[in-house]
């Protein structure tokens, strides 16, 4: 009697661990969801977040959070404007911890309305927060796989590794959203992701070298303009985009045009 007790005791601990070991493998394939809303730039250069295309002046400044950067894959329709509106048809994130999968190791997609193979794009993820302009204090999730947007993310991280070297907590960048062009030989003038640093702060929101009174970056209060602030030594990696691919429409909202644009902050020497 007793050695069925423990037969049926041990086969029950294994289904507990294959079970745990399944919804482990589920969770990390699950795509993250911030609960911020999307930062993207139109194929005008203008960049805007949310539902509600809300206009984010070009040279708002934010800080980015290390810690909410994810990596993986995304996989979108490839259609013609006569095909209809693309569509996404999964993403895989990962953590900076986990191990990413090979492209060619994950569930391949074909196109439902044109039957088209649909391959998976490398993609990158990171919170935000706006630290000045009329959205201070607001947090979105800057999502990107175009190739202007990779680069841009690629310096960032190049920028942040040199940091990580140095012996101090001020790792977080603070960075200008900002765009750049360039002539396609198809599209013609084509707007890219420009990210600058210009700042950096800790894991706290403190900014380095910050005014006594200064004591947290980007409060959830939305308050006036700022001032200028002290000059700021920029970072050596304004990023920019060569790119060859076509630029992804998407609906824009136009900006007031009663508002001011947000104070430009000065470089140091």
């Amino acid at each position: 009697m007793s050695n069925e007790v423990t037969t049926g005791r041990s086969s029950a601990l294994a289904a507990l661990k294959s079970l745990k070991t399944g919804i482990a493998n589920v969770r990390q394939r699950l795509p993250e969801n911030s609960g911020s809303p999307f930062l993207r730039m139109g194929t005008d250069g203008e960049w805007v977040f949310g539902q509600d295309d809300n206009v984010v002046k070009v040279g708002t400044e934010a800080v980015l959070n290390p810690l909410s950067i994810r990596h993986g894959y995304t996989c979108w329709t490839n259609r013609t404007k006569e095909q209809g509106k693309n569509e996404n048809l999964g993403e895989e994130m990962f953590r900076l911890s986990d191990e990413v999968p090979m492209a060619h190791q994950l569930e391949q997609h074909k196109d439902p309305k044109t039957g088209a193979s649909c391959p998976w794009k490398d993609q990158l993820s990171m919170d935000v927060k706006f630290v000045d302009g009329k959205h201070k204090g607001v947090q979105v999730l800057f999502k990107t796989s175009s190739v202007g947007g990779m680069t841009a993310c690629r310096g960032i991280m190049d920028a942040m590794l040199e940091r990580l070297d140095e012996d101090t907590d001020f790792v977080c960048p603070i960075i200008t959203i900002d765009n750049d062009s360039y002539k396609h030989k198809s599209w013609g003038k084509t707007y890219v992701p420009k990210l600058e640093i210009v700042g950096w702060a800790n894991l706290d929101g403190v900014e380095q070298d910050a005014d006594e009174d200064q004591t947290k970056l980007a409060p959830a209060k939305v308050e006036p303009e700022p001032e200028p602030a002290p000059t700021r030594r920029a970072s050596r990696v304004p990023v920019t985009e060569v790119a060859d691919e076509a630029p992804e429409a998407v609906d824009e909202a136009p900006a007031p045009a009663d508002e001011e644009p947000p104070a430009r902050r000065r470089r140091r020497a």
